[in-house]
């Protein structure tokens, strides 16, 4: 028979009893504590569900598989969801409360001019019903070079353009992606898991600018200059462009302000603004003549970009210089 119960011994049968309510409906009950209420025993190598609950048209609504697993609703509303009770008790799948890109040891670095990789000992992915995957021990490498999965997601080479580092997900194997896109990259076929976790300039040569990347905030190797002996008297507009992607929420910059005429640089000062309005740093004045190595009077600032790859300056008086290089930036 194919459907059957199997009592094992005469004491079962004392200490058990079964009631039929009906064709398919009855109740068990036993009385001593050490007793299993019911043994549901599989062949070997069993590969059907050990059990399941059928609706009307015979498909299985919740189971238990071969290898004991509990699936509560169809397959796919478990997958990285928990089961939450409403006002009456009620359980339903609901997504994970988790932040998209939330990592642990997050680093997105050079590796070579066509190469990047990608590490982190945790970071959170999502699919585009905010169904969240943790992925662990991350260790990809992108490729500027090929198409797909671990390289990019579409079109060719670009130089003088920003590309986004993306981590992704197919279900079974962690990947990463090259995209233009900041917010929605081509997927290759069967990856619907998505996080960015960085950004990489290819430049003019198409090559990748070298960085290394801790969490969301990237540093140079080696700083570049934004501009050269600004003359600018009211706030100016800086482009940095090719210095921080469009994303980037605040640059981080090495300035100073230096002229010729001493008896203006003593009261000489340069500002800088994340807008064109507000000053949220001066630099004073410095004789260009005494300073010539920049070294010995330039500050290093973290400033905010309210508009994308953008910064301001001023200087008050005619006499001075400004000087800007970037050797950073941070991306949401």
């Amino acid at each position: 028979m194919k459907n059957r119960f199997v009592l094992y011994g005469a004491v079962f049968l004392f200490l058990c009893s079964v009631a039929l309510y009906g064709a398919d409906v009855f109740k068990i009950d036993w009385t001593a504590t050490t007793d299993k209420g019911l043994v549901i025993k599989a062949p070997a190598s069993q590969s059907a569900n050990l059990q399941e609950w059928q609706d009307s048209s015979g498909s299985a609504v919740s189971s238990v598989n071969s290898s004991g697993q509990i699936t509560l609703g169809d397959s796919s509303k478990g997958v990285n969801k928990f089961l939450k009770s409403d006002s009456n008790g009620l359980g339903s799948w609901s997504a994970m409360y988790t932040i998209t890109g939330a990592a642990k040891n997050l680093v997105v670095k050079y590796d070579s001019a066509t190469q990047v990789i990608v590490t982190a000992d945790e970071i959170v992915l999502k699919d585009s019903s905010n169904v969240s995957y943790f992925a662990t021990s991350v260790n990809v490498t992108a490729a500027i070079t090929s198409s797909g999965a671990n390289g990019l997601d579409t079109g060719s080479e670009a130089s003088s353009t920003w590309y986004y580092v993306w981590v992704i997900y197919n279900g079974t194997t962690v990947a990463s992606l090259l995209s233009t896109s900041a917010t929605a990259p081509t997927m290759p076929s069967g990856y619907t898991y998505k996080v960015r976790a960085g950004s990489v300039y290819n430049d003019a040569s198409s090559n990748f600018e070298r960085f290394y990347q801790i969490d969301r905030t990237a540093y140079y190797y080696a700083y570049s200059s934004a501009l050269s002996a600004g003359s600018a008297t009211v706030m100016t507009s800086v482009s940095l462009t090719a210095l921080v992607p469009p994303i980037a929420v605040s640059a981080i910059i090495m300035a100073y302000c230096a002229g010729d005429d001493v008896s203006q640089i003593l009261a000489g000062m340069c500002s800088i603004g994340y807008d064109g309005t507000n000053s949220i740093a001066f630099l004073r004045g410095r004789y260009k003549s005494t300073y010539t190595c920049k070294s010995k009077d330039t500050q290093t600032l973290t400033v905010p970009l309210a508009t994308a790859q953008t910064i301001y300056y001023s200087n008050n008086s005619a006499y001075l210089d400004f000087y800007l290089y970037v050797s950073g930036y941070t991306i949401p």
